[in-house]
């Protein structure tokens, strides 16, 4: 993000200021529309947000059409992909609008290197700066909203591949850094080679951030404002490339050939792991207990319509629970919490052991991983009354009469229902209150 905009100090573009102490060159301290004047020895201090001030139209324009992108992004998410969910949506959409930003942002670059007359550099640390806000808000949500500030719970696997919150961790104190120093103030007080040394970092951590949004949940990007994200992402990396070939055949492949030569290959890596061996590497992992519910919810469904559901769960009665007969104590009906789940459940006795017992109306939809709990609450809709189930079985099958032994140390009396759960996405699935 060398150039500047109005958010900042601005400068002669017209010759490069003199290498003093402190000085910036004209070239990064360049910005939109005009010239401010030469920072000669006499006026060479630079204030911070001097250049935001004078260009007061400029900024809030430019916050404005920031502001009026989320707000569509956000409509999208809460109106069309996922209906009435708040939190999902606000999470979502600064994590596309800040993603988008910032590619945006590295296209304008390599852009006006292969195509000079389409030089959109004045505009690039304002849309770069936009950018970085709104990685840190989807950061700041994503952290209250699903961990509770908790940041200890984002590393529930060690995993990259498996736990993709890995990659936005190390990608997420760079772009703080970027916001951060994206002034010309910055890049005085730093010295401008510590600065563009700082910056080249940004490289690293968008390998980090494509990484963590094609993994964390690729299903929720089959989505127009996902196919704009994927097609400014796919634009940014081609271009960065093109011209990364062009500067090395014009200049000669020098250091800075050297240290794009290693991007390149760290990119390659990560993409290739990612997308061409990640089930290998990863192997089988349990889900992130705090995945939010509405991407499981995506998740199961795709899996659903790929795999037909969970091909060991029987589809037809259990032949040998047929004859069972015990001493009924409580009873109820399933209520449907995600999936449309019908039938009676009754809890019974036989020979000094109790069981539930699927009545012969019982039927259930197919899904993978379903397990049957024996839970405390009532009314068990949320995961906080899955964890503090005991886990009785594996469901046996989608219909029918079917039982299931309940441990002896169970005190039955502090236990007031039962529940089905897709254990693999963490998904609520369907429960019976007992009367």
């Amino acid at each position: 993000m060398s150039t500047s905009s109005p958010w900042i100090e601005r400068v002669n573009d017209e010759r490069r200021i003199p290498a003093l102490k402190g000085s910036i060159p004209a070239d990064v301290a360049t910005a939109g529309g005009g010239t401010v004047g030469v920072m000669t020895p006499e006026k060479r201090e630079v204030h911070l947000f001097a250049g935001a001030r004078k260009e007061l139209k400029y900024v809030l324009f430019a916050s404005a059409l920031a502001l009026i992108f989320w707000l569509l992004q956000f409509a999208n998410q809460y109106l069309f992909l996922i209906p009435g969910e708040l939190e999902g949506s606000i999470l979502r959409s600064f994590a596309l609008s800040g993603a988008t930003l910032i590619s945006l942002a590295l296209i304008i670059g390599p852009l006006r290197t292969l195509l000079p007359k389409y030089n959109f550099l004045v505009h690039r640390r304002t849309v770069g700066v936009w950018g970085f806000t709104f990685i840190i808000m989807h950061f700041i949500t994503v952290t209250a909203f699903l961990f509770d500030f908790d940041l200890s719970r984002l590393l529930w696997n060690s995993n990259p591949l498996a736990n993709p919150l890995l990659f936005s961790i190390g990608s997420f104190p760079v772009f703080v850094a970027m916001w951060a120093t994206s002034t010309d103030w910055a890049v005085q007080k730093l010295s401008f080679k510590r600065w563009k040394f700082l910056h080249r970092f940004v490289f690293l951590a968008y390998i980090g951030a494509v990484a963590h949004y094609s993994l964390i949940n690729p299903e929720l990007l089959y989505n127009p404002a996902g196919y704009l994200l994927i097609g400014v992402t796919i634009l940014a990396l081609g271009l960065e490339l093109g011209a990364y070939v062009k500067t090395v055949n014009r200049k000669g492949f020098g250091k800075g050939g050297v240290i794009g030569l290693l991007i390149i290959l760290f990119a390659a890596s990560i993409f290739t792991a990612a997308f061409g061996f990640r089930e290998d590497i990863i192997g089988e992992v349990e889900p992130n207990p705090d995945l939010p519910l509405s991407m499981a919810m995506v998740r199961m469904t795709d899996f659903m319509a790929q795999k037909g559901g969970n091909q060991s769960i029987s589809v037809i009665p259990i032949e040998e629970d047929q004859s069972f007969e015990g001493e009924m104590s409580r009873s109820g009906e399933f209520v449907k919490v995600n999936y449309m789940t019908s039938g009676q459940v009754t809890l019974e006795t036989r020979g000094g052991n109790s069981f539930v017992v699927f009545g012969d109306d019982f039927s259930t939809p197919n899904g993978p991983d379903l397990v049957v709990y024996l839970t405390k609450n009532s009314d068990p809709s949320t995961r906080a009354d899955i964890q503090e189930g005991i886990v009785l079985s594996s469901l046996k099958s989608t219909t029918g009469k079917q039982v299931y032994e309940i441990p002896n140390n169970i005190d039955l009396s502090e236990y007031n229902s039962v529940t089905i759960h897709c254990r693999a996405f963490n998904v609520p699935w369907s429960y019976v209150p007992f009367a």
